[in-house]
């Protein structure tokens, strides 16, 4: 709790956080005091952020009014300057920012004062490590520049990790293969699974990534996988995702922005199959993340690049193969799409992930990427086997521990199959409006559901609705704000 707490007083760039029993976290920005949207706070509560501060080293300076003063260094958070006071048997807690949050504003005589440790530089298995220990999504590595990590959704510096292009590149030979150096030469950029060993685990930490060249020389972008595959219940979606497993074939799409658990879902989305049902799947990935094993279906994974060329040959490829269920990490290209819609016409259930922000352009990416003489072909293909479109983006949570997914679920009827026929793609949120009862979702609808769970802020939930008026509307029907 102590480090959420540390990073409401960062983002919020408050002067002070104050803490005591019965009320919410305070934060003081210009004289002027605003309670933070979070759960009050209980003797409790006060009393084990007090032992965790005052557990600190070195201890903290003690008056003899029952008063102590410290700094506590929260790792990539920064340093916090505290004051705990015990009056009446009930703590009360006043942290700042440190004047020194990292190492670009660190004194000669901090740096000199520093342990041994930290003035070494980490090395990036060290780095990685240390990412999936501070609950990163990402660790970033910049040629040149102090590595990121970026812990629910909000970039943080790193102390102590700076690399050169060479350095970055000799700490990825293992998986920097002859064929990889020539794509990263040729193309500018390269995918591949990066394992990383921990003394604490039984198995290795793995990792996506992406290394690019850019103006400043070479960085790469690594994404933690987990290694268990989340259930729905863990990733907070809604009941009508599960409900999607039912298709027997036909096209069904996880669409959002970068980084917004496109991967996650649809790997639950394949994990529930393979706990409910006997089939054959077969997934085409860039590369591997989550490791099936087998359950009731039998499952083969197949990492582009070192099982198949592409997506599309992948895909070919799998028609020859007796798959039930087929998984295609993105769709990025022509020829993927093709191959996808051509596996769900023939009896096949296709899951796909494309970068967009809505069902209406999903589909219309998919058929604008196509010549103009190929699209009315297209459209029709399309309007007979996508069976749904769900589109999701990641929400801090009110306790800012983790995100959370807000929802949007298009399922295809009649009614949506004649839109994508009749290139009235945009009055596909209409039908989703109405048509509730067959399982779809307004996104808007699914905010008021995790306002209405305390999963998120109405503050929060304002920023992304589509429709801030109809949203506060549905909030006051709901009794949860004022009209």
């Amino acid at each position: 709790m102590l480090d959420d707490l540390f990073r409401e007083l960062i983002e919020s760039g408050a002067e002070m956080l104050s803490l005591r029993a019965g009320a919410p976290p305070t934060i003081t920005t210009q004289k002027q005091a605003t309670p933070l949207e979070m759960a009050v706070l209980t003797d409790a509560d006060m009393k084990a952020l007090a032992d965790a501060l005052l557990d600190g080293e070195p201890p903290p300076i003690e008056s003899p009014t029952n008063t102590w003063d410290g700094r506590r260094d929260a790792g990539i958070l920064g340093c916090f300057d505290f004051r705990v006071k015990l009056h009446r048997e009930q703590y009360v807690i006043g942290i700042r920012a440190g004047s020194s949050t990292s190492s670009q504003s660190a004194t000669p005589a901090d740096e000199k004062a520093r342990p041994e440790s930290k003035k070494r530089s980490r090395s990036l298995k060290t780095l990685l490590r240390d990412g999936a220990r501070a609950n990163a999504s990402d660790v970033h590595v910049t040629a040149g520049a102090p590595a990121s990590f970026r812990v629910d959704g909000i970039l943080r510096t790193v102390d102590g990790a700076v690399f050169t292009s060479e350095e970055l590149r000799e700490s990825l030979a293992e998986v920097l293969t002859p064929e990889r150096l020539t794509a990263l030469k040729e193309t500018g950029s390269v995918d591949a699974a990066f394992e990383v060993p921990d003394e604490n685990r039984a198995a290795p930490l793995r990792y996506r990534m992406n290394l690019f060249q850019h103006l400043g020389g070479l960085s790469a972008a690594f994404r933690i996988i987990q290694d268990t595959i989340p259930s729905f219940a863990d990733l907070h979606l809604p009941s009508q995702v599960a409900d999607l497993v039912q298709y027997n074939h036909g096209l069904l799409l996880i669409t959002g922005p970068t980084g917004s658990g496109k991967s996650t879902t649809l790997c639950a989305l394949l994990e529930h199959i393979n706990q409910t049902q006997q089939r054959h799947i077969i997934t085409l990935e860039d590369p591997i993340e989550f490791l099936f094993t087998r359950k009731d279906c039998l499952v083969h994974q197949r990492e582009v690049g070192q099982h198949v060329d592409s997506f599309a040959t992948g895909l070919r490829a799998a028609l020859r193969e007796d798959p039930d269920v087929i998984l295609v990490g993105e769709m990025r290209d022509k020829e993927t799409i093709q191959a996808a819609i051509t596996a769900a016409e023939t009896g096949h259930l296709v899951l796909s992930s494309l970068h967009c922000g809505s069902a209406a352009q999903a589909v219309d990416r998919m058929i604008d990427i196509f010549d103009e003489n190929q699209q009315n072909q297209i459209r029709l293909q399309l309007s007979d086997v996508l069976r749904a479109v769900v589109t999701q983006r990641l929400i801090r949570t009110t306790r800012g521990m983790g995100r959370v997914p807000a929802v949007e679920i298009l399922r295809v009827n009649p009614a949506v199959s004649t839109l994508i026929r009749d290139k009235k793609s945009h009055m596909m949120s209409n039908q989703i409006q109405t048509s509730r009862s067959e399982g779809m979702l307004p996104f808007d609808t699914s905010l008021l559901e995790l306002i209405r769970a305390r999963h998120i802020s109405t503050e929060a939930a304002m920023k992304v609705a589509k429709d801030t008026a109809h949203l506060q509307r549905l909030l006051e029907s709901a009794g949860l704000i004022k009209a």
